[in-house]
C-alpha cells in the first residue's frame, strides 16, 4: 500500500519539491544578502542602542534597501495552498475517475486505503512546510531584530502556525473533493475557503486572541517605541494624555503649533511634555508570540482534524 501510494503521488510530489526548491534558491540569494548588508553596516549594534550618532540612518537605509523585498514575500502565503492542491489532487482524481473500485476489489479494505492516503499526504505536507518554515525562519532573521517576529509577513511564516496552514490546505482540497468529486470546483472553492479563513482568523480574529496592553511615553520624532513594546504587535498607535485618554491630532496641534513652537525638535518635545501630551501604543508584547502561534495552531488544527474526519467517514460510508 506504501508502495502503491508513493507512485501514485510521486509525480505531484516531485512538483511541489520542485517549486519549493526554486524559492529555496531565491530565499538563498536575497537571504545572504540582507544578513550581510545587516552585518556590514551595522544595523545590529544600532538597534540595541549601542551605536553610533548616524543609527536612524542606517536603519532607515536598511530598511528602504530590503522593504519591498519582503513585502513581496507575503505572496508566499499561497505556497501552503499550492502544496495543498497538488497533494490532495491524485486522491480527488481517484474518486472523480473511480480507479479506487480496483483497490477496494483485493485485499485493501476501506479503512486501510483511506487511512493510508490521508497519512501519507499530510505527513507530506508537513515536511514540505517544515522544510520551508526553516528556510523562511533563517531568511527573515534580520529583519525579526527590526519589527520582531509577530508582524505578518513574520508571524505567518515562522514557528509551528505555517504547519497547521498547510495541512489545512490539504485537508481543505482533499474534503471538498471527496463530497463534490470534481477536481476543478474543488480546486476553486479549496482557494476561497483557505483565503476566507486565513484572512478571517489575521484580520477579525488573531487580534482577540489575548487583550492586548497600552504603553504611554514620550514622544519621538525618530519613531522609537516604549522598551516594552520591542518586538511586538503594535496593533494602535496615537496621541494621549498620561492617563492613557486618546487626544486628537487637532487638539495636540492646536497646543503646540509647529509654526508657533520656535527652535529645534527639542522644543516641541519639551511644549508635548509640558502639557502631558503623550504617545499611546496599544500592542501585543512580544513574549506572547508562542501563546498566539499555539491558540492559531489549534485553530487550523481542530478544522484539519473535522475535514479529515469528515473525508474519512464520507469514503467510508457514501462512496461506492
Amino acid at each position: 500500500m506504501i508502495w502503491l501510494t508513493w507512485r501514485q503521488q510521486r509525480l505531484e510530489l516531485m512538483v511541489a519539491a520542485a517549486v519549493l526548491g526554486l524559492v529555496t534558491l531565491v530565499l538563498l540569494k536575497t537571504g545572504l544578502e540582507m544578513a550581510s548588508a545587516y552585518q556590514q553596516t551595522g544595523v545590529g549594534p544600532c538597534i540595541s542602542a549601542q551605536g553610533k550618532s548616524n543609527c536612524f540612518l542606517v536603519v532607515e537605509a536598511f530598511r528602504n534597501r530590503f522593504s519591498s523585498i519582503v513585502g513581496l514575500a507575503n505572496w508566499l502565503n499561497f505556497l501552503p495552498l499550492v502544496f495543498g492542491l497538488l497533494l490532495g489532487a491524485p486522491l480527488v482524481l481517484e474518486l472523480e475517475q473511480g480507479t479506487y473500485r480496483l483497490a477496494w476489489t483485493q485485499s485493501i479494505t476501506r479503512t486501510r486505503w483511506i487511512a493510508f492516503k490521508l497519512a501519507f499526504v499530510v505527513a507530506a505536507a508537513l515536511l514540505l512546510s517544515v522544510i520551508f518554515t526553516a528556510i523562511m525562519t533563517w531568511w527573515h532573521a534580520p529583519w525579526n531584530h527590526l519589527e520582531g517576529r509577530f508582524v505578518p509577513n513574520a508571524y505567518d511564516f515562522e514557528g509551528v502556525a505555517p504547519l497547521a496552514y498547510a495541512v489545512f490546505a490539504v485537508s481543505l482540497g482533499i474534503a471538498l473533493g471527496t463530497i463534490f468529486r470534481r477536481t476543478v470546483p474543488a480546486m476553486a472553492l479549496s482557494l476561497f475557503g483557505y483565503l476566507a479563513l486565513r484572512l478571517g482568523i489575521e484580520n477579525i480574529v488573531r487580534p482577540h486572541f489575548v487583550a492586548p496592553l497600552t504603553a504611554v511615553d514620550i514622544h519621538s520624532f525618530r519613531g522609537s517605541l516604549p522598551t516594552q513594546a520591542h518586538g511586538g504587535w503594535i496593533m494602535q498607535s496615537g496621541w494621549s494624555d498620561r492617563f492613557g485618554h486618546s487626544l486628537s491630532d487637532n487638539y495636540v496641534f492646536q497646543v503646540c503649533d509647529p509654526h508657533l513652537v520656535v527652535g529645534v525638535k527639542s522644543a516641541m518635545t519639551a511644549c508635548f511634555r509640558s502639557h502631558g501630551i503623550f504617545d499611546s501604543i496599544v500592542y501585543q508584547p512580544a513574549n506572547r508570540f508562542w501563546l498566539f502561534q499555539g491558540i492559531e495552531t489549534a485553530i487550523f488544527g481542530g478544522v484539519s482534524a473535522a475535514l479529515l474526519a469528515l473525508t474519512f467517514v464520507w469514503i467510508k460510508y457514501r462512496v461506492s
